[in-house]
């Protein structure tokens, strides 16, 4: 049967598609409605014949024009009883080694692969203990992009359980204060997140998952600084550094974090669970002792089948293996270095190919960012090798997140100190400071968006660009430019009508924005207000209406809130597992 494309935005109707494939025997495909016509066509271009199943807001995408469209609206689904000569075909009983779904991998490091899912991976998420998910009282919020395998998890995890699903849309997870009483109105108690996106709620509202029963963090190294102020300030009942990538179905392991896991410089991902099962292999394809370090090798019920139509990248990363146990194993080669302690528990120590050539040292990138948190001057720290012309030659530059009860000045010069008492002289990184990490679409650190950024910041200092000339301001104005400028580094004087990005500020940024607003104002300003307002003199005027009483400030939040209930399409007479009472 062909894979059938699932292209929608959050909402009831992604979820009563993938049902329905999967219901008559299908493979449902996740896409992203979020993405562009030419990432979607490259992607069904590599599957050749497929159907789509999508909605009104997407039937006529030019992505679309060469495939057959399925229009899947809800109000439909009124009328699927009269339909008894379909009915009588289905169910279509299928295995558990069923391709249930299809689901690209992200692209950053090469074309993006389509990983076929097994059922199997999936229901094995549904009931092991360390993921407590009740029928009757559990909510488990949908905040992944509708093409990523976190949605996976948001939509199948509750469902399986009979517990209910509670679309988040971003305009709410990126506004700490709405995010906060949205979760508490709807009662979300279960959460699959990136570590990015923690990070930013953690450190703008750390009390924010404090009424959750289990908070999953993945996709990139835990920051140990974020988690201890969750644990100290709002914790959930279980918070969990978790790991597992698209080809071994969402989730392989599973930690839960202690403040005592917070003292050190690396929190442990965990043990396999779920039916999965991992071996951390030398060179030779033997298992390493506890304490040294290895290539992690995952295998077990969740490993899937493959990527789809890639046999060269099938051969080098699914692999089987003799001697580890009692007949050959499948395993999948994941490119993770790691190392393991007397107990079982995992550490990531890095990636193979974050290793590069710098001044004749063979330079682990990650080692680098290491060091740079063992100095205890940064939050989190990110290390990248830029080419330049053949005649300069490369740079290593390290961006960090400073310790918040300092002046970047303070920072930058104890960080450089130290640093270099802990690194060779031949690679040491020039410091670049940030308050934020711009993140992709998944959520994860955009590492080419660092690279631009930089580039372009030495592109304009080598032209001596003249900055435009300082604007009168009144004292507000002035206050507000600071705190744009702690946020988004802007490389040039700042326009008092000028968005806030396109001085280099991201969505994801915005909840920072709010935060230090606060801050600063004791003033709550909405998601709805910073984009409608995203000028320095707009937010001056917003603040001010809101002091003066001009601008209600609990129906802001609350309007935000109603929307969101509209655009997810949800009625209280729609189904029971996917809406919010």
């Amino acid at each position: 049967m062909l894979p059938v494309g699932i292209l929608f935005g959050q909402g009831v109707n992604y979820v009563i598609a993938q049902a329905a494939v999967l219901y008559a025997g299908g493979t449902c495909l996740l896409l992203d409605a979020g993405q562009s016509d030419q990432q979607i066509e490259e992607k069904l271009k590599q599957l050749g014949n497929v159907r789509v199943a999508t909605d009104v807001d997407n039937q006529c995408r030019e992505s679309l024009s060469n495939y057959p469209i399925l229009l899947i609206r809800f109000e439909d689904s009124r009328e699927v009883d009269q339909c008894v000569e379909t009915l009588s075909k289905v169910p279509v009983w299928t295995s558990a080694e069923h391709r249930s779904h299809l689901i690209y991998t992200s692209g950053t490091t090469g074309q993006p692969k389509a990983v076929q899912l097994a059922a199997g991976g999936i229901i094995r998420l549904r009931n092991d203990p360390k993921i407590p998910i009740s029928a009757a009282q559990d909510r488990v919020g949908q905040i992944s992009h509708t093409g990523f395998d976190g949605a996976i998890f948001d939509v199948w995890v509750p469902l399986l359980n009979g517990a209910t699903i509670v679309i988040i849309h971003q305009e709410i997870f990126l506004d700490p204060f709405a995010f906060e009483k949205y979760i508490c109105q709807y009662r979300v108690t279960v959460f699959l997140i990136t570590t990015s996106l923690f990070n930013i709620l953690a450190f703008a509202s750390p009390r924010i998952f404090s009424k959750m029963n289990v908070v999953i963090c993945g996709g990139e190294a835990a920051n140990p600084r974020a988690m201890e102020l969750v644990l100290k300030h709002g914790p959930p009942k279980y918070l969990y550094n978790g790991y597992g990538p698209s080809e071994c179905s969402v989730l392989t392991t599973l930690h839960a974090v202690t403040i005592e896991d917070t003292k050190g410089e690396t929190i442990s991902i965990g043990t396999p669970f779920a039916g999965s099962e991992v071996y951390l292999l030398d060179d030779s394809m033997r298992e390493v002792a506890p304490g040294e370090i290895g290539e992690m090798f995952i295998g077990g019920s969740g490993l899937s089948k493959g990527y789809c139509n890639q046999p060269e990248s099938n051969t080098s990363r699914y692999l089987q293996l003799d001697g580890l146990g009692h007949r050959p194993m499948s395993l999948y080669r994941t490119g993770d270095i790691c190392s393991k302690d007397e107990a079982g528990n995992i550490f990531f120590v890095r990636r193979r190919d974050h290793q590069v050539k710098f001044n004749g040292f063979q330079v682990d990138l990650q080692s680098i960012d290491s060091a740079v948190l063992a100095t205890g001057f940064a939050q989190a720290a990110v290390t990248l090798m830029i080419e330049q012309s053949q005649d300069v030659g490369p740079l290593l530059v390290t961006w960090i997140t400073p310790r918040s009860n300092l002046t970047n000045t303070e920072c930058l010069g104890h960080l450089q100190t130290l640093i270099q008492k802990l690194l060779p002289r031949g690679v040491l990184p020039r410091i670049e400071i940030v308050q934020e990490f711009p993140l992709n679409s998944s959520l994860k650190i955009d590492r080419n968006r660092l690279k631009e950024a930089y580039l372009k910041k030495l592109r304009l200092l080598q032209a001596n660009f003249d900055s435009l000339s300082a604007q009168k301001k009144v004292a507000m104005e002035t206050r507000l430019e600071k705190i744009w400028r702690d946020i988004f580094s802007p490389e040039k004087s700042l326009d008092m009508e000028e968005s806030l990005f396109t001085v280099g500020g991201t969505s994801l940024q915005v909840p920072l924005l709010i935060s230090k607003i606060f801050s600063e104002f004791g003033t709550k300003l909405s998601a709805k207000v910073v984009y409608e307002n995203p000028t320095l003199n707009g937010l001056a005027h917003s603040i001010r209406a809101i002091e003066q009483g001009h601008l209600p400030k609990s129906n802001v939040t609350d309007l935000l809130l109603a929307d969101a209930s509209l655009l997810c399409g949800l009625k209280p007479y729609d189904i029971s597992s996917s809406v919010p009472n």
